[in-house]
């Protein structure tokens, strides 16, 4: 008798941390424009800033801790590692900055992974849980398309001819225009 009702407590106390956990851990998102089969292009030598945007989808305000996963070579955290993330929130941005190296060739991936953590706030100290979630992508090193500057100016005069034909053909038509609408005089 003892031994069951040992086992329901435990069994409850189980169930009891089980629905907690799952409430965690749909509580922080992130969302990113770049995944699996959409990778973030970049020219070998390039520097770029982009962003990754954390939501919090529960009733009470949390904090998440970033670091960087894989990716160490090319990518940094920009301004700070933990964030705030207000209840019921969307669009806290998340600032990456990546660094192609000069050396690499056209189609070099380099994988990147971000993780967050969420912590909480318990009695004035930090405590972390192991409720994880993260964005992944690839970085995949492009050729890139060099416009030289005559082409430039080509183009340019063309326009610029392109636009006087066309303000001559408009006069012309509305100088004809007036010749056949003027009445002709009586003699």
């Amino acid at each position: 008798m003892k031994n069951d009702l040992f086992l329901w407590i435990v069994l409850d106390m189980v169930l009891i941390i089980f629905v907690n956990s799952l409430t965690l851990v749909g509580a922080l998102g992130v969302s990113s424009s770049y995944g699996p089969g959409r990778p973030f292009e970049m020219y070998a030598g390039e520097t770029k800033t982009i962003s990754l945007f954390l939501q919090n989808q529960e009733d009470f305000d949390m904090r998440a801790r970033a670091s960087v996963i894989e990716g160490f070579d090319i990518v940094n955290l920009v301004d700070e590692t933990e964030y705030l993330i207000p209840a019921k929130t969307k669009g806290i941005e998340v600032s990456l900055k990546i660094k192609i190296p000069r050396n690499a060739k056209v189609g070099d991936k380099y994988p990147v992974k971000i993780g967050f953590t969420q912590v909480s706030v318990e009695k004035g100290r930090m405590v972390q849980l192991a409720v994880e979630t993260g964005s992944s992508f690839d970085v995949l090193v492009i050729e890139k398309l060099e416009i030289k500057k005559g082409i430039i100016f080509v183009i340019l005069g063309i326009v610029i001819l392109v636009i006087i034909v066309l303000v001559v053909v408009i006069k012309f038509i509305l100088k004809e225009k007036q010749a056949f609408s003027k009445p002709v005089s009586e003699f």
